[in-house]
């Protein structure tokens, strides 16, 4: 539908195409790093380890950093307004998400997750 195109230049949407296959590749190491300690919900299995290796070794948040690059790279790529606002709120959910899952580590893994916030980046590495 016209009436929900945005112009956006060529470059820009060949930009998009090509964070979207870096994301999906950065996003498919992050599942693997996290193996059996992947879960949907903010939850804590027994016997659960904390992942510190892998994309995890300098960003705290990968997974999330691959949804928010594929996400933005399907606005790019559609020009559409509906996937620029899909966008949009996946970030915002993200943003309020990560404070409750950073308290909860903290809550598990005290000393040792605060020591790995101070050298991890959240999102990007530091």
């Amino acid at each position: 539908m016209k009436v929900l195109s945005v112009h956006l230049s060529s470059w820009l949407r060949w930009s998009g195409f090509a964070l979207g296959l870096a994301s999906l590749g950065f996003w498919s190491w992050t599942q693997v790093a996290l193996g059996k300690e992947w879960s949907p919900q903010l939850q804590l299995r027994k016997e659960h380890h904390l992942v510190t290796t892998g994309p995890y070794a300098r960003i705290r948040h990968p997974l999330y950093t691959a949804m928010i690059g594929y996400g933005t790279s399907l606005a790019f790529v559609t020009a559409n307004c509906f996937f620029v606002v899909l966008a949009i709120m996946v970030i915002a959910g993200l943003f309020a998400r990560v404070p409750k899952e950073e308290q909860m580590m903290i809550k598990e893994f005290d000393e040792e997750y605060k020591a790995y916030m101070q050298r991890t980046g959240r999102f990007f590495p530091k």
